[in-house]
């Protein structure tokens, strides 16, 4: 996922994990540097991303704000086709 964003890569570590998402009728594994947590979020709960000016922005298809952190949701087609 670092390389997708225009970051450096780096070797795997201890904390690197292979994130397993659904996407059309293919799972897929995605290699991210840690996962701090996993959560549910119901739709309802997604609220539209800023408009900001962020060459990445294209990737953020939601937010979720649990009161304590504000949590970007990842277009997970964007991701893998861009």
């Amino acid at each position: 996922m670092r390389v997708r964003f225009g970051k450096q890569a780096v070797e795997n570590n201890d904390e690197t994990c292979i994130l397993i998402t659904q996407y059309e009728d293919t799972q897929v594994g995605l290699i991210v540097d840690g996962v701090d947590e996993v959560v549910n979020i119901a739709a309802t709960d997604i609220l539209e991303p800023p408009n900001v000016n962020d060459i990445n922005a294209h990737f953020v298809t939601g937010v979720y704000n649990d009161g304590k952190r504000i949590r970007l949701i990842l277009d997970c087609d964007q991701v893998l086709n861009s």
